[in-house]
């Protein structure tokens, strides 16, 4: 029987809270969370052998490791640590990476930690891993992902797979005749089959964009603000309404859409860097993550833009870069310190957050203004393309050796 399940037929009372602190052999960059189908993973990466390589950990609802396992690469991979993921409602996971400095990796794993499928795409030069995550399923657990053109600025790509075998579905090219240069950052998915992705692109001054696809990979609609700001990472409510996460060097925005892509609102924060959104299940609360550079940084937003509550958190610096939802009442950050992937379980509503592993929570004090932005429809250019080429690698797992500091609460 699953591990996670054994601890209820006992009639064990276990924890709702935890933080776990993981030491792999050279963990570097951040500790992305992902859940679905009643599993929970994270992200990161590892030199355990040779370069940087991914690793991943399969864990429970209360924090205990299950496994954790590196994708054997064999090579030094350009910005490995910037790393997409998306768990199906089956709870197995579909990862995209970096195979070396010209090839993304695509891979799909099963909750046992054996592989289902691989596939590799290169536009043979170097490929550009964006900060955020840049995979998202659809509803039927299809991975749409982003990927970056280093050469021949500006188009990046959104490419579609089926989540059954990894066969291409499509693959269309993104860009903006106005612009020298075009950068995808965002990816999430509707209830509708729409991706929608976000980012921008040099048009003095720079303009970040929201653009939703159709479920073909045509366009449906866009959006873009003026400022010389990027939009850094989108999630699609329950309801079809949109959340973006824009940002600048020293202030950071979170703006809604309904589902007919028209403005409801914008909120603004004093801070570095926005790295990530997400909504809880329940569609009750938007968490929004980033750092100031110093210390990172989670508020709690309902639905009208309205703030719940907000953190500052000190120990994980500059490379808190991950939050997600788990199960309705529960929120998932991930996060590295110097040399550790940090994973964590809280409330949505931030409140009683656990101390430990070297992070500390304390009352955020950032002030929320209002953001109002004239937005305009840009011009994109949406078509067909064979930009990547596909290929099939032969990529193997293998364990990483960790140790586990699992603190929890109730």
């Amino acid at each position: 029987m699953p591990v996670e399940t054994i601890p209820f037929l006992m009639g064990v009372n276990r924890p709702e809270r935890y933080s776990n602190l993981l030491t792999v052999s050279g963990t570097d960059r951040f500790s992305l969370p992902l859940y679905g189908g009643g599993n929970y993973y994270a992200l990161g990466t590892t030199s355990v052998v040779v370069g940087l390589e991914p690793f991943i950990v399969r864990h429970t609802a209360f924090g205990e490791v299950i496994w954790a396992r590196r994708i054997v690469t064999g090579s030094l991979p350009l910005f490995t640590g910037h790393l997409g993921g998306g768990v199906d409602d089956n709870g197995d996971l579909i990862v995209l990476f970096g195979i070396n400095t010209t090839t993304y990796g695509i891979m799909k794993i099963n909750a046992a930690g054996v592989i289902q499928w691989q596939v590799g795409y290169s536009d043979g030069t170097t490929a550009l891993l964006n900060n955020n995550p840049f995979l998202a399923l659809d509803p039927s657990g299809n991975p749409v992902a982003l990927l970056s053109h280093q050469t021949p600025a500006p188009t990046d790509t959104v490419l579609k797979l089926s989540g059954t075998d990894g066969t291409e579905t499509w693959q269309r090219a993104i860009d903006n005749p106005n612009s020298t240069n075009v950068a995808l950052r965002g990816v999430s998915v509707d209830s509708s089959d729409r991706p929608i992705v976000t980012g921008g692109w040099d048009s003095l001054p720079d303009e970040a964009a929201v653009i939703r696809l159709n479920s073909d990979g045509t366009n449906s609609a866009a959006a873009s603000f003026t400022g010389d700001i990027i939009a850094a990472d989108v999630m699609a409510a329950p309801d079809n309404s949109i959340y973006a996460a824009l940002d600048d060097v020293a202030t950071t925005r979170i703006v809604k859409f309904n589902s007919a892509m028209v403005f409801q609102w914008g909120r603004s924060y004093s801070l570095a860097d926005l790295r990530h959104l997400a909504i809880v299940r329940n569609g009750a609360n938007i968490i929004v993550a980033g750092d100031d550079n110093t210390d990172g940084w989670l508020a709690s937003l309902d639905s009208s833009g309205t703030e719940v509550a907000q953190l500052d958190v000190a120990g994980v610096a500059t490379s808190f870069r991950g939050v997600n939802a788990a199960e309705d009442a529960y929120l998932l950050l991930g996060a590295a310190t110097s040399t550790d992937a940090y994973i964590s379980k809280m409330l949505p509503d931030l409140s009683n957050p656990l101390d430990g592993n070297g992070v500390t929570y304390t009352a955020g004090s950032r002030t929320q203004s209002v953001f109002s932005p004239t937005i305009t429809t840009p011009t994109v250019t949406n078509t067909a393309s064979t930009a990547f080429t596909r290929s099939t690698p032969t990529l193997a797992l293998a364990d990483v050796p960790f140790t586990s500091n699992l603190i929890t609460g109730f």
